[in-house]
């Protein structure tokens, strides 16, 4: 009996040791190729994302590590703040589109802004708005070779202080601010913006208005100073969202490519925009699915790989089987 408390302690001591061994790798696990560096200042940057030559997956996914600012920024294509990298989104430091009209023509200094992202990055229809700041104007997005808005919005004043109103309240409904919702994703196309009225008084003391896609429940106070003339500020900076992918081709055709991207237990999801596809790894696994060996089993409690024992007596001797949870499910 004494010998059988002795096996039964072991056999918990090791059992307790398999499962923390299991959680310590998946925790450890990896989230880039070997031998990259995993962050810039505070941002995780995974895989196909990278820094450095071999740690991406092509130039578009390259990440710059601006170490003259404090914490290091990551930029994308040498240009774009990066705020965050997840799974499906990229978080970025987007700019404000900012124009100003003159007040005798009422021409503007900057009619429109052309946005060119590759197929790869887009605006999230699901996760923006577009919003206009301004007095008598109307902004615009229109899509790339093609004559049809894809969105817009007018924001009018009665008084100087209609824009201040409207921030307060976090309405945004077109005294002084519009917000509109984006219809489709969109990655190259044109931002235009136009005066309305030009009899109005107070168009000749607020002649400028801003115009920019954000991320949904954007703060305008929280990035804007309210201040007199605040809208003749030529540089703003806004968070907003893009959505992402890999490669070219839908998923029937990359699959059959040598340079598929998604590794070992994962499944193949295509691009909204409907050139390119997703990785993500398959039910039960977890990590980064685009590398190779990045998918593991996921442990939901430290008790899903411990070892069960069973006796079997014959005479004086005990048998001893041990089965893990996992061939007991299958």
């Amino acid at each position: 009996m004494r010998m059988l408390l002795q096996v039964l302690v072991s056999v918990h001591l090791i059992t307790i040791i398999i499962s923390f061994v299991f959680i310590a790798q998946e925790a450890g696990a990896s989230m880039t190729k070997p031998g990259c560096p995993e962050k810039c200042g505070n941002i995780t940057i995974p895989y196909p994302f990278g820094m450095g030559k071999g740690c991406y997956l092509n130039r578009n996914f390259e990440i710059t590590c601006n170490m003259s600012s404090n914490p290091p920024r990551p930029l994308l294509l040498q240009e774009v703040q990066l705020l965050q990298i997840s799974e499906d989104y990229l978080r970025i430091n987007d700019i404000v589109h900012h124009s100003c009209f003159n007040k005798q023509s009422g021409k503007t200094n900057s009619s429109h802004v052309p946005y060119n992202r590759t197929h790869h990055f887009s605006y999230s229809h699901t996760q923006n708005e577009f919003i206009a700041i301004g007095c008598d104007i109307f902004a615009y997005i229109t899509e790339d070779n093609s004559k049809t808005n894809a969105t817009g919005c007018a924001s009018l004043c009665n008084t100087d202080e209609d824009i201040a109103t409207d921030f307060s309240s976090s309405a945004c409904s077109g005294i002084g601010c519009c917000r509109t919702y984006l219809q489709t994703d969109i990655s190259r196309f044109y931002l235009k913006m136009r005066s309305i009225n030009m009899i109005t008084p107070i168009w000749t003391s607020q002649p400028c208005g801003l115009a920019f896609i954000s991320e949904r429940n954007f703060s305008i106070r929280q990035y804007f100073n309210l201040s007199s003339k605040f809208l003749e500020r030529n540089l703003y900076f806004v968070p907003a969202v893009l959505d992402w992918s890999v490669g070219d081709v839908s998923c029937p055709e990359a699959i059959r490519r040598k340079n598929y991207a998604c590794g070992q237990n994962t499944y193949c999801h295509n691009s909204i925009q409907g050139q390119g596809y997703k990785c993500h790894c398959s039910k039960g696994y977890q990590g980064n699915p685009y590398l190779a060996n990045g998918c593991q089993g996921t442990v939901s409690s430290p008790f899903q790989h411990f070892l069960y024992l069973f006796f079997l007596p014959r005479g004086n001797i005990a048998i001893l089987l041990f089965f893990s949870s996992e061939s007991l499910l299958l």
